[in-house]
Formats: C-alpha cells, sequence, structure tokens
C-alpha cells in the first residue's frame, strides 16, 4: 500500500517535491520521491531511500548517486534506540521523608524549544584584539603609562602567560572610566563605543 506525501519547499513553492512510502513489501519501507531514482530502477518507482531491519538491526539504506549500483551510505539506528539515552528527558529525584519512605518527585528537564530559544535571546558581544607591541616600542610593560592604566580599570587579567611571561587584560568597554590617558587609549575606546564592541583585549603578542 502506498502513502503519498509533499515535501514543502519554504523558499519556493515551484519546487516543492512530491512522493510516497511504498510498504507492499513487510521487509521494509520504500520511499520513492518525484525526479528521483537509483541505479537499477526505472525513473518512476525508484527507491533512493530504503527503511529495514537486518539481522535485527534497524537501518537505513541511502542510494545517494543513480551511477552508482551500491548504496553510497548504509546507517544504523541503533544508537537512536530510547534504551540507549544518557540522560532521561524526565529524571526522578528521591527525597527521603521522616518515616524513611522514599517519596518520587518528577523534574522537568529544559526542552529543546527552550534551549533554543534561551540560544536566540542569548547577547553576542564583540572583543577588539590589540597587541601593545604593535603601537609602542618598549622593552618593559611598566614603562608604558598606558599599560599602568590598563592593568588598573581592566575588568579581566592574566599575568606572565606562557613561557615568555605575557601579560593579557581584558577591559569592559561599556564601564565608566575616569582619567583615561589621551591619544591612544581615548581614541581606541571611542572607536570602541562608535563599533559597539564589547570588549578590548590588550597582549604583548605571541
Amino acid at each position: 500500500m502506498n502513502f503519498p506525501f509533499s515535501l514543502k519547499c519554504d523558499s519556493d513553492q515551484s519546487n516543492d517535491l512530491n512522493g510516497y512510502v511504498d510498504n507492499g513489501v513487510s521487509l521494509g519501507l520504500s520511499i520513492h520521491v518525484a525526479g528521483y531514482s537509483d541505479h537499477t530502477s526505472t525513473d518512476d518507482t525508484g527507491t533512493p531511500v530504503y527503511l529495514e531491519q537486518y539481522n535485527g538491526e534497524l537501518r537505513v539504506i541511502v542510494y545517494g548517486d543513480i551511477n552508482q549500483e551500491d548504496p553510497t551510505h548504509v546507517i544504523s539506528l541503533e544508537g537512536a534506540k530510547v534504551s540507549e539515552r544518557n540522560d532521561p528527558l524526565c529524571a526522578d529525584e528521591t527525597v527521603i521523608n521522616e518515616t524513611d519512605k522514599p517519596i518520587q518527585h518528577s523534574i522537568q528537564l529544559p526542552t529543546p524549544q527552550y534551549l533554543k530559544l534561551r540560544t536566540q535571546l542569548a547577547n553576542l558581544q564583540s572583543i577588539l584584539d590589540i597587541n601593545m607591541c604593535d603601537y609602542f616600542d618598549y622593552s618593559d610593560a611598566d614603562e608604558l603609562p598606558e599599560w599602568e592604566w590598563i592593568e588598573k580599570n581592566c575588568s579581566y587579567d592574566n599575568r606572565d602567560n606562557g613561557e615568555s611571561g605575557i601579560n593579557d587584560y581584558i577591559l569592559n568597554v561599556s564601564n565608566e572610566f575616569d582619567e583615561i590617558p589621551q591619544g591612544f587609549l581615548t581614541e581606541l575606546i571611542n572607536f570602541a563605543n562608535e563599533k559597539q564592541i564589547a570588549y578590548i583585549l590588550f597582549n604583548q603578542g605571541c
């Protein structure tokens, strides 16, 4: 028996695809799509995708190349068994009451839709990477007033990083700063604000 279906295209309705699922043979399900076929079948009866149970294993057979007789992909679905799930969607928490009798409380974990929404709402920030050696000629960072100001006003610092003792400092541009040294730092922070850059990473190269 055949079960027809239609696959819609979001961008162009003229690209919608029609097909049908054939379960006439109890060995598996044949998926036929108009305009697609396999090497050994006629163009209107081809089966680019086949779902079967083979030696107790559920698998998908894909014929991704019409000029190739053998399947291009044989995909086992055994890893998709419910019994293979490591983290259940709904976990049970056991609480011991005063009578030492366990009480089961159901804890509903976040749904994929909720996690997707959190991802969409995440505030993506940009960071400007500044190698101070490209702008100043110095042998000791303590010689630069700019470095002294950065150290006092940074939100994060990682000192003596690596074998050569490189220092990294991250400045949160949204903070309010006092007595910014005129010139390089003033222009850099103004530039970051204009370009809506959230952070500036000051470093001494590799």
